[in-house]
């Protein structure tokens, strides 16, 4: 009778050392599992953001493509930072309008702007291809069409070579080179590419 409650005693629980042992492994599981769940999340954040940055950034640069490539007369000014077009779109009711379409890169907000007449007769953006950087600023300031995350191609010009005013067929085309902040510190989407220009039958000029 004795040996048997000696053995019932022996096998009745963990010790200390044990429950010690066992808590740590456990923190450690929870930990490791913890850790590869928050990875996992932070790879699909990143992927949202690529996908979200990637997805704007086209948008804004087919509307950008789509007006260089329609444009008679390109003007490249304030070291590559403003673009002033003379280019042809299509109405429901015309399909050969002249308008007058001025972008410009706000380099420290990382803000593409973007302004457009109704017609040819012209815009905020004739007088801005003779201003300076800080006027270019400010009057772009109030320009409606905003592109948030962009910025110039590190060691690059958003666009042109030089400043210059070019005309089709002088120039075949005009050099891009913009970038989309991805966020989270990683490297930003590259848009770059030379858009060249398609053969126009007229232009007013009244843009630039």
């Amino acid at each position: 009778m004795i040996r048997r409650l000696r053995l019932a005693r022996d096998d009745s629980g963990f010790t200390l050392v044990e429950l010690i042992v066992y808590s740590i492994l456990l923190i450690l599981v929870i930990g490791i599992a913890g850790g590869i769940f928050i990875n996992l999340l932070r790879g699909q954040q990143d992927v949202l953001d690529y996908s979200d940055a990637n997805e704007s950034g086209q948008l804004a640069f087919k509307q950008l493509e789509r007006d260089l490539r329609n444009a008679a007369i390109v003007v490249t000014d304030n070291s590559g930072k403003l673009l002033v077009l003379d280019t042809r779109v299509a109405t429901s009711a015309d399909d050969d309008v002249w308008v007058c379409v001025g972008y410009f890169l706000d380099t420290a907000g990382e803000t593409l702007r973007r302004v457009a007449s109704a017609d040819g007769s012209g815009t905020t953006a004739v007088a801005l291809a003779k201003s300076s950087d800080a006027e270019v600023e400010t009057a772009s300031a109030s320009w409606t069409a905003r592109y948030e995350g962009f910025q110039a191609v590190p060691g690059q010009r958003a666009f042109g070579v030089t400043d210059n005013k070019y005309t089709y067929p002088t120039i075949p085309g005009i050099p891009v080179a913009l970038a989309m902040d991805t966020g989270n510190g990683h490297e930003p989407i590259e848009f770059a590419k030379t858009i060249s220009l398609r053969p126009q039958d007229h232009s007013n000029g009244s843009c630039v």
